[in-house]
């Protein structure tokens, strides 16, 4: 599921930080248990349906929070390939400002490595905002 959804542990902080649950068609059971939030109208149509009761744990999908960030936080992700050596990196932008990370692993062997730390990087700038 962390293919299409991002990890636990940053769904726990974007839900913390005013990402919209509404938005969200998968939860997280506290047992660990993946249920879907979505339901159908009397007019055929899928809409995304959240119990007010609801105590699961919202799960966006990886391209929700990167536009949630540059929506909500004016902060732009963007991940580079490096052909030299066959390896990712990322690069963020905050109020139109680049700033380089002091992450001691900057390069990463996956695009999706490097999204998850780009995240998480960024998550660090709205934690320090808030």
């Amino acid at each position: 599921m962390e293919e299409i959804f991002v990890t636990n542990e940053i769904a726990f902080e974007v839900f913390e930080f005013g990402f919209d649950k509404n938005k969200c068609i998968m939860g997280l059971s506290e047992r660990g248990r993946y249920r879907h939030k979505l339901a159908t109208t009397n007019k055929n149509e899928v809409m995304v349906s959240w119990d007010k009761y609801d105590e699961d744990i919202p799960l966006p999908t990886w391209d929700q929070v990167i536009e949630w960030l540059i929506d909500e936080h004016k902060i732009i992700l963007t991940v580079i390939y490096e052909y030299e050596n066959t390896t990712y990196s990322f690069h963020l932008f905050i109020d139109g400002e680049s700033h380089i990370t002091n992450i001691t692993a900057f390069y990463f062997k996956s695009y999706k490595e490097a999204i998850k730390a780009g995240i998480t990087e960024a998550l660090s700038y709205v934690n320090k905002s808030s």
